[in-house]
């Protein structure tokens, strides 16, 4: 995870009973809550924002269970942010696991999505977007995006996602994903997320959740100033 303010953050990994969660190395600022935003004609551009780019809603198989888990395993620990809770309440996380694992949607664990991957434990993806401190109407890339289930809780908040998926089989997977939760404003390529997205760059925020060694030269020139 990188902010254009270059400090580091490193989440905490809660164990699940079937096992630790896997996360990539983390780097961006730190957590906390974001003032709400006052009333008057900065509030009104914000939500008029947000209904701009506010996807239909999905038909979701397990509403309660989802908000539930939002309440449980989010709101209750360190995850403050009201954009974050929002969005991680209405992105559907059913929609993004295979279809056996449907059931355990919620559990706040990784779940298998195909290919030998994972999608994250929601606690991580919420941990994750709360750092970058998003306000609403950025672009943003995303290194890894599995299944598209990051993806599509980014669009929620952000005017644009860009995201890179190195297997061609999870790309079109993600695309299915997203087309099916009626995500508009996310654009999915199959490729080296180590070269990041160099054609619409800058970005205001980069979210890494595959490891590397090192972060890699091509995102750090891709970040936005600010």
């Amino acid at each position: 995870l990188f902010r254009s303010d270059g400090q580091r953050e490193v989440p905490e990994v809660v164990e699940d009973p079937r096992g630790p969660a896997q996360v990539g190395p983390v780097v961006g600022g730190e957590a906390a809550q974001r003032e709400p935003v006052e009333e008057g004609p900065a509030r009104e551009q914000h939500d008029q924002q947000h209904a701009d780019h506010a996807q239909p809603p999905a038909a979701q198989a397990h509403p309660l269970a989802q908000r539930v888990a939002v309440a449980e395993q989010l709101a209750a620990r360190d995850i403050h942010s009201s954009r974050v809770l929002e969005a991680m309440e209405h992105v559907p996380r059913e929609f993004f696991v295979e279809e056996e694992w449907t059931d355990e949607a919620y559990v706040d664990g990784p779940l298998p999505i195909g290919e030998g991957q994972t999608i994250s434990q929601p606690y991580i993806v919420a941990f994750m977007i709360q750092a970058l401190k998003l306000k609403g109407g950025e672009k943003i890339l995303e290194i890894g995006c599995g299944s598209g289930y990051a993806a599509a809780v980014l669009a929620r908040i952000a005017q644009q996602v860009f995201t890179i998926e190195r297997l061609e089989a999870l790309a079109k997977i993600a695309n299915r994903n997203l087309k099916r939760a009626c995500v508009s404003n996310v654009t999915v390529r199959c490729g080296d997320g180590t070269l990041g997205w160099k054609e619409e760059a800058p970005f205001e925020g980069i979210l890494v959740s595959a490891g590397a060694p090192q972060v890699p030269k091509a995102l750090k020139e891709q970040l936005a100033i600010g």
